[in-house]
């Protein structure tokens, strides 16, 4: 598995046992912003340039109801410009669930959020009843 920080490998470990999870892959980049996946979305910079953004990983989480197809990104500091990461992906999930009939959501874990959990599933971790 592709991890690039101890914080990645933890959430990686952390999806590996959560109860919920059917599969996941990382899809994140290098430390020198080089990704090991095709995957990226497109997103608005502050400075009004577009970008390129990789997110960390796609997750299959099984439900009462389905399946639920994940966008994380988990984060260990938040930047200039991540809430318009953020705005991408939603939207990309949006416009690819409304497409394929497929749920896909995103969610951000802030590695604050992720440490204080100390969650077992997917569903614990979003807080989710």
């Amino acid at each position: 598995m592709a991890t690039y920080n101890d914080f990645e490998r933890r959430f990686a470990q952390f999806l590996d046992k959560a109860t919920d999870v059917l599969r996941f892959a990382s899809l994140g980049t290098t430390e020198q912003g080089e990704s090991g996946t095709q995957f990226r979305v497109d997103y608005l910079k502050p400075s009004g340039a577009i970008d390129f953004y990789h997110p960390d990983w796609v997750v299959v989480q099984k439900t009462a109801a389905s399946e639920v197809n994940w966008i994380i990104e988990t984060k260990g500091r938040v930047w200039e410009g991540t809430t318009a990461k953020d705005d991408a992906m939603r939207d990309w999930c949006d416009r690819v669930s409304a497409a394929t009939g497929r749920v896909w959501r995103y969610r951000r874990v802030d590695q604050v959020e992720f440490e204080a959990a100390k969650a077992g599933s997917l569903r614990e971790l979003f807080g989710e009843a």
